[in-house]
């Protein structure tokens, strides 16, 4: 079973989706499906053995490892969070061919893998290409028959994602950010034009939603009484604490729900009641300024290079949208329609989506190619009537018409999609003869219904539309460009 894997390793969590790339002519074999958000944790016992990965390590009340990928990410400690993100990798990746296997209904020995990892923009080729060579060694061990791709960046399959979501393809510029646990991976593109990165020199290593609850963390120390000392780590990796920076303005004081009761404490900024907390509106925004000031530099370094490329005026408005783990955070999106008040300001509704920007984007680029090598290889054909044997080739394409002429109320024809080498002269005949020796051909039978006879007859066309994964929906029209009925049976 030939399927393809894409993986986003993220520093806070990490998602999958799996699923079959389109082919012209094939009915998909495999339903596909996706690994939501798991946390990119793992917990290690005495002997330094894997105790707990993932959701169970957050739950551990023992100390866990994290932020690895970005100990990766720098060559003095490289070496030592290889081994925490081999390790993770090859929990959750296990995990998803566990997935794959449940879902698909098959076993691990006839899975033939291409695995794809996304990376951040970042990274040099120096750390891209270790990467590389860890994620090989870990699904290797998982499935001996597959391949490793690692090509394209979070900041472009994130890019692909907003675009595809908003149809963004003639929007003028546009500029994507997507907002990770410890990055801002940003693109840009002109019209439907070629995506290019966008890196800013100014903007940190670690600039994305980590750097809030850090100075969140930092400033709640800073506020409160030598004694005691309070968990505050723990207190901004809370689920009471992630929601209220995903929701809240900033304009009121927060009141979140903490995962213990921590006791009665009180300062200026918070206040504790048991598991309720109180923390000043003026905390949560100060929390955010730092990553605001790199937010901003990031984008305004990308309207000047988009301006630059398309060389237009200043006051040239576009589109600039957000995804990510953060791309949702309601105070971020109120800022940044304050500061660019000309532009469109976007972000997907639905948060989960939105995490999960990386791994859609990518697979719509995978599909991207993979249809376009289709197009290249495949035809399509349309008999005058089901019973002629002359056909009408076109070139394969997502949407094609075909226009005909009949004097009676209604039709057949045969609709063919060949993949390979068949000879177009060949008759309806040879392919009801010998369809089951095509193996990348496939037949449909269609039955317009015209609305009346007309003696001079009547001109209608059949309109074919691919969606890519080699099944096809039919349309059919009048000369007024009505829609009349068509039926369609898959073979002779």
């Amino acid at each position: 079973m030939d399927i393809t894997i894409v993986v986003d390793f993220g520093m806070t969590g990490s998602a999958a989706e799996w699923f079959e790339l389109p082919t012209s002519s094939n009915n998909p074999r495999i339903k596909g499906g996706q690994v939501g958000k798991i946390p990119t944790l793992i917990r290690y016992g005495e002997r330094n053995e894997v105790v707990s990965w993932g959701t169970g390590a957050e739950k551990s009340q023992v100390a866990v490892e994290h932020s690895f990928k970005l100990r990766f990410s720098r060559p003095n400690t490289r070496s030592n969070a290889s081994k925490h993100c081999s390790d993770y990798l090859y929990h959750f990746c296990d995990h998803v061919v566990r997935e794959i296997i449940k879902k698909e209904d098959t076993i691990r020995e006839k899975l033939k893998a291409e695995w794809h990892f996304t990376t951040p923009g970042i990274w040099d080729v120096s750390t891209t290409n270790d990467f590389r060579v860890l994620v090989s060694e870990v699904v290797h061990k998982l499935l001996p028959n597959c391949t490793v791709v690692v090509e394209l960046t979070e900041a472009l399959a994130s890019h692909l994602f907003l675009k595809n979501r908003f149809q963004l393809d003639t929007a003028g510029w546009v500029i994507t950010c997507d907002i990770g646990g410890a990055t801002i991976d940003t693109a840009g593109s002109i019209n439907s034009h070629e995506v290019f990165p966008i890196l800013s020199e100014h903007t940190p290593m670690l600039s994305g939603v980590c750097r809030i609850d850090n100075i969140t963390s930092e400033s709640l120390q800073k506020s409160s009484p030598p004694e005691p000392n309070l968990p505050w780590e723990d207190i901004v990796t809370s689920w009471g604490w992630k929601k209220a920076r995903h929701s809240a303005s900033g304009s009121e004081d927060l009141n979140i729900r903490l995962d213990n009761n921590l006791g009665l404490y009180q300062s200026d900024d918070y206040t504790i009641e048991g598991e309720m907390m109180r923390i000043s509106g003026s905390l949560f925004r100060n929390s955010f300024s730092e990553f605001e000031l790199s937010l901003h530099a990031e984008i305004d370094e990308a309207i000047r290079k988009v301006r630059d490329i398309s060389s237009r005026s200043e006051d040239t408005t576009g589109t600039i949208a957000f995804c990510g783990g953060g791309g949702t955070m309601a105070r971020m999106l109120q800022t940044m329609r304050v500061r660019y008040p000309m532009h469109q300001i976007l972000a997907p509704d639905c948060p989960d989506l939105s995490s999960l920007a990386t791994v859609i984007g990518y697979r719509l680029h995978l599909q991207k190619q993979a249809l376009e090598r289709c197009a290249e290889e495949t035809q399509m054909g349309m008999s005058k009537d089901s019973s002629s044997d002359e056909i009408e080739w076109k070139d394969f394409s997502l949407i094609t018409t075909w226009q005909f002429h009949s004097k009676g109320k209604g039709k057949r024809h045969l609709f063919v999609v060949t993949r390979g080498n068949l000879q177009q002269n060949r008759s309806i005949d040879y392919l009801k003869n010998n369809l089951e020796n095509l193996p990348h051909t496939s037949v449909w039978h269609l039955f317009v219904t015209l609305d009346r006879q007309w003696l001079r007859g009547q001109d209608y066309s059949i309109r074919v539309t691919a969606d890519g994964k080699g099944d096809f929906t039919f349309a059919a029209f009048d000369s007024d460009n009505q829609k009349i009925e068509v039926l369609h049976d898959k073979g002779f």
